[in-house]
């Protein structure tokens, strides 16, 4: 309520256009919507699809398809930069710095909160795919072979790996966050060979959408983690450390 009287008060005193600095934007998957017009200050808003929040684009159909162009689209331009700049001569280790620190961190920035289907997913490795056939001078190797030369893991197992990690930093407290609003613990009525005191219970998902989301996403990964390793209380980088050595093996 302050921030709204804070932009009328702009608007009457410095003649600033309400409409120009506000939006409306709608989060439904509902295909049938009531549309009304809202104003402010006499002005009428506009009505938009999408907005970013924090680096990240928001959709009204709550899809993750804008965010996913937009970083594919910057990371394909910093790994072209790459190339220009270093050519073939560049050695191996600068890179694979320049391309960590440049590409790769756009590709996994805010990846917790933002999903990806099988479609998007091929698209984003596909970015680093491209990368590291550069940093071996295009050797006819496999992708599997390129990670081991250039020592990465796939994107797909760093998103799993910054998803652990986020649950557990949950867990043992570094974040504000109240973890049994999210998720429950499994409390196994009988003892079986995957059962744990350390599990949490799986949400039934009836669609693909809802199995994205990041605590219903992350629950089987944290229930197949070896026993020991959810039931230490080691910190956060160790447990990123171990989590790794599991995901590459």
């Amino acid at each position: 309520m302050h921030s709204l009287t804070f932009f009328l008060v702009l608007q009457f005193t410095k003649g600033i256009e309400v409409k120009k600095v506000c939006n409306i934007v709608r989060f439904t998957r509902k295909r049938k919507c009531i549309e009304f017009n809202y104003k402010m200050g006499g002005s009428t808003l506009e009505r938009i699809s999408s907005v970013p929040d924090l680096g990240v684009i928001l959709s009204s159909d709550l899809s993750w398809n804008l965010h996913i162009d937009s970083i594919c689209k910057r990371a394909n331009q910093s790994l072209g930069y790459i190339k220009r700049v270093c050519g073939k001569d560049c050695s191996l280790k600068i890179k694979r710095t320049l391309y960590c620190a440049l590409t790769r961190s756009v590709l996994e920035y805010n990846s917790v909160v933002w999903a990806v289907n099988e479609t998007n997913n091929v698209r984003i490795e596909r970015i680093q795919k491209a990368a590291t056939r550069y940093m071996v001078h295009y050797k006819d190797v496999s992708y599997g072979e390129r990670l081991k030369i250039c020592n990465l893991m796939s994107l797909v197992h760093r998103r799993e790996l910054l998803d652990l990690c986020f649950l557990y930093k949950c867990k043992i407290g570094d974040y504000c966050i109240e973890l049994n609003k999210f998720v429950e613990a499994a409390n196994p009525v009988y003892n079986t060979r995957h059962s744990s005191p350390a599990n949490f219970k799986m949400r039934k998902c009836n669609t693909n959408y809802v199995k994205k989301i990041f605590f219903n996403r992350v629950v089987p990964m944290w229930n197949k983690l070896p026993e020991d390793l959810k039931l230490s209380e080691i910190s956060a980088n160790i447990f990123k450390i171990k989590v790794k050595a599991i995901l590459n093996n």
